[in-house]
Formats: structure tokens, sequence, C-alpha cells
């Protein structure tokens, strides 16, 4: 954990060989990769992440047109409430039931 927290730029040594969910950068996707998997962003309005996720949501969509953003009316915090749990995990499972195999 230390380490991970020490290292604080993308390309240390740390993190060389760490495996990623999905690469959204351009030009850091290998062709052979294909594109990402369907994403399902789930953001609050009034978090401050919410630039961060609309950008994340922006780069994905590039990548995989099936990706979707639900936008909340939660601050950061309120996504830990009930209802921003429920949210979050009906997005995530109608993603997963759209895409799956």
């Amino acid at each position: 954990f230390q380490q991970a927290v020490a290292a604080e730029e993308e390309d240390d040594e740390f993190w060389r060989g760490r495996d990623a969910l999905c690469e959204l950068r351009p030009g850091r996707r290998a062709a052979a990769d294909g594109p990402p998997p369907p994403l399902h962003l789930v953001a609050g309005w009034h978090d401050f992440f919410a630039a961060s996720q609309l950008a994340d949501f922006e780069l994905a969509s590039r990548a995989q047109p099936a990706c979707r953003l639900t936008v909340t009316p939660h601050d950061h915090w309120g996504m830990a409430s009930l209802r921003g749990l429920q949210v979050a995990v009906r997005a995530g499972l109608s993603t997963f039931d759209a895409h799956q195999g």
C-alpha cells in the first residue's frame, strides 16, 4: 500500500506491469486489444469528481459507443447512501444484462 501511495506518476516503476481494467487514453490502447468493454459510469452532479467523470465518459464513449452515463443529484458522499448505491447497482446490472454473451 505504501508503495502504491508513493508512486504518484502513472508511469512509475511500481505501476509498470500492473494490469489496468481498460485503457481509455488516446494513443495508449493497443489495436489488438479491441474496444474496451461497455462501461456505465454513475456520477453525482454535485460530486467534486463530476468533471472527471464527464471527461472519462467522453473518452470511453469515443472508444466504445455502447458506454452509458447516469448523472444523479448526489454529492460525492451521497453516492454511498442507500439511494446512491441502488442507482449504481442498477446501472451496473443493466449494462451487464445488455451486453452479456
